[in-house]
């Protein structure tokens, strides 16, 4: 089945965001890529037939096809936003002499906060968020195109799995150490990124791209580690008329900036993936003082400096969300308040502080916050003050100031289920992990302007003074007591209470009144010593998605299914909310033991009033050499997951009995 690409050259797509106010992260638009639609089965043929040159496996062709099948629907993948649009019609200027290749192209954006892009063997380049963010021409982006194009060219990423898979661990000789096999494993790539560079350069010839852009481009390698501002953090930024941050929070220089070359020199870089940036611009002069008369002078070519501010406005924008769930929260706090400098109405970027502070509050008070924040000793330039700020903060201090930013937000945006459910929880942990019992505590007088006062009562004085925190404190005094009383039982107590209070939830039943849920993409994999069965796990999923659906119905609950599975027969609109909810609830799911509201959930309204439901089933399935299953319901007003239960060790011929007594027990 030959690949059929949507061009993009005669679309000239209009950026639709009013920054002023607000804004709406991207999704994918138009008819979904047959890339995307092409089952597994039939990439897998494909390959099969045309690849009879590469001398690869077939179970090797199967690996590569899964592992770009979780690719693909990870929800990282975009397709006709804005930005994909744009770097599609650079793709086109570059390939404009040699259509044969452009069609063999499927180019995406890729929601990623990190510079870096990539291409694999079946002609799909992916273009991280993170490199929108940083470059200054369309002709820079052009050479980053022009790089992986060659990659794809020179089929690097197939030699590449067979060089690693011909030198792994298992089969390296005899007297060669481990890092040897390492660095071999690292100087072939290396080798193949300095062909990229030049064969990509060659390529970029073509055009009229100005080549100082490439030399532009390859010394901003040096500082891709950094955000792509370097503006300083404003000290004032939580201040009130109430309330200032006390100096001490703040550093009085910040550490200055090193590049990745500098750092390379303190180090050994044998291990590194990709070349180190002199080289890579030692080895591009040489090919400029080759070609001195070919060379063009265009920056831009297919749109304007503006219209490339803007694409980098949605860059700017959309990496705060990608910050977010990647749990880089400071980061996000310090992006965030430079873009207010310019947006200061802007809504999505006043909640992305306070869903920022509310996890740095709920991560230190679980003694977690090494997980959800970096070392401010290692972070360099002028967003170490915000790491250093936070860091040095208290539990209490950070809860106060989160409700505080909470607190000031709901003034702008009244009525906010979301705002309301997270400063609620704060407010909860206040009393029950810092164990503050006495509403006193916040309101009793404090001098205005007094420094050496209290943080956290200084901070609070004015807010706590209102009927409704102190409604909200008091009525989490009784759990509090409830804590105390737990803490001065035996271990044998603790159980004993544990198992009652399970034991009345099963004779009881949970109320949850379920009728309806979203089935989100059920997984199943059959899997033994460690192998993963493809076809045999395919196979099964749909069986498992099957059961689950009929047995659902036979219980009177009605079930929205949405399966990657199923795409072909679906629209962008299906697959964008399929992958908002699995971005959701990864989220929702990976902080742990620690009990965080999802912070995406200001967006579910939407899909909550289209699908007629708020609950979300998520069900998992290894059928290997140690069965495990688990059942999920979530609930996406609360991000709370209403019930779930695992199973570990069982014979998988007894599945559909465990599928049967979950659905039962979240209807009794």
């Amino acid at each position: 089945m030959a690949l059929a690409f949507l061009h993009y050259g005669q679309v000239c797509s209009q950026i639709n965001q009013n920054f002023e106010q607000d804004y709406i992260p991207m999704k994918s638009k138009g008819e979904i890529p047959l890339i995307f639609q092409q089952l597994l089965s039939e990439r897998y043929e494909d390959d099969l037939d045309a690849d009879s040159t590469d001398f690869i496996e077939d179970k090797d062709h199967l690996k590569l096809n899964y592992n770009l099948e979780q690719r693909l629907f990870s929800g990282k993948i975009s397709f006709g936003d804005e930005l994909t649009v744009y770097i599609n019609r650079v793709a086109d200027e570059l390939l404009k002499d040699n259509l044969s290749l452009r069609n063999e192209l499927n180019i995406f954006i890729s929601k990623s906060p990190v510079f870096n892009a990539s291409a694999s063997k079946k002609g799909i380049i992916t273009i991280n968020i993170g490199v929108l963010n940083s470059i200054k021409t369309e002709a820079e982006l052009a050479f980053i195109l022009a790089h992986e194009i060659s990659h794809y060219a020179e089929k690097h990423a197939t030699k590449s799995y067979k060089f690693n898979k011909e030198f792994s661990d298992s089969k390296r000789p005899r007297k060669e150490t481990m890092s040897e096999n390492i660095e071999k494993r690292m100087k072939f790539s290396k080798d193949h990124e300095i062909e990229a560079d030049s064969l990509g350069f060659y390529l970029f010839l073509n055009s009229n791209y100005s080549i100082s852009s490439v030399k532009s481009l390859l010394n901003k390698l040096h500082y891709s580690y950094l955000p792509y501002t370097l503006k300083a953090f404003d000290r004032n930024f939580f201040n009130d008329e109430n309330f200032i941050l006390p100096d001490k929070l703040f550093l009085d220089t910040v550490k200055s900036i090193s590049s990745i070359s500098e750092k390379n020199e303190e180090r050994s870089h044998r291990y590194d993936s990709h070349p180190d940036v002199p080289e890579r611009l030692s080895n591009v002069d040489e090919i400029i003082n080759v070609t001195k008369n070919l060379h063009g002078d265009k920056e831009f070519i297919i749109e304007s400096k503006e219209y490339l501010e803007k694409i980098k406005l949605v860059a700017h924008f959309e990496s705060i969300q990608l910050e977010l769930s990647y749990r880089n929260y400071g980061k996000v706090i310090y992006l965030s308040s430079i873009l207010l400098e310019d947006f200061p109405n802007n809504k999505y970027l006043h909640f992305a502080i306070c869903k920022a502070l509310y996890c740095l509050a709920k991560y230190k008070n679980a003694d977690e916050y090494h997980y959800a924040a970096d070392s401010y000793t290692s972070v360099e330039g002028e967003i170490q003050q915000v790491h250093h700020m936070l860091r040095k903060l208290s539990k209490l201090q950070l809860n106060v100031l989160a409700i505080k930013q909470i607190a000031k937000t709901k003034k702008k945006y009244s009525d906010n289920i979301f705002l309301e459910t997270i400063e609620k929880d704060l407010i909860k942990e206040i009393v029950t992990i810092n164990k503050i019992d006495d509403y006193s505590y916040f309101t009793h007088s404090i001098k205005e302007g007094l420094v050496d006062s209290r943080f956290e009562q200084a901070a609070f004085f004015k807010e706590f003074n209102e009927e409704h925190y102190q409604l909200t404190f008091n009525s989490f005094l009784p759990e509090l007591e409830k804590i105390k009383e737990l803490d001065n039982l035996s271990y044998k107590e603790r159980m004993k209470r544990k198992k009652e209070k399970k034991k009345k939830i099963d004779k009881e039943g949970r109320q949850i009144l379920l009728s309806k849920a979203i089935l989100l993409d059920p997984q199943y994999l059959k899997m033994r010593n460690g192998k993963l069965y493809v076809f045999k796990s395919l196979k099964k999923r749909r069986k498992f998605t099957d059961d689950i659906i009929a047995m659902s119905i036979n219980k009177g609950i009605s079930l929205e299914s949405l399966n990657s599975l199923d795409i072909r027969n679906s629209n962008s609109e299906s697959f964008s909310d399929l992958m908002y909810l699995k971005m959701w609830m990864n989220e929702s799911l990976s902080h742990g033991k620690i009990s965080i509201i999802p912070i995406f959930s200001d967006q579910t309204d939407e899909i909550i009033e289209k699908y007629g439901t708020k609950y979300i089933l998520f069900n998992t399935m290894i059928d290997g050499d140690y069965e495990r299953y688990s059942f999920r319901l979530l609930n996406l007003e609360t991000g709370r997951t209403e019930y779930k239960r695992f199973k570990y060790d069982f014979s998988s011929s007894g599945i559909n009995q465990y599928i049967k007594e979950d659905i039962e027990n979240i209807i009794n």
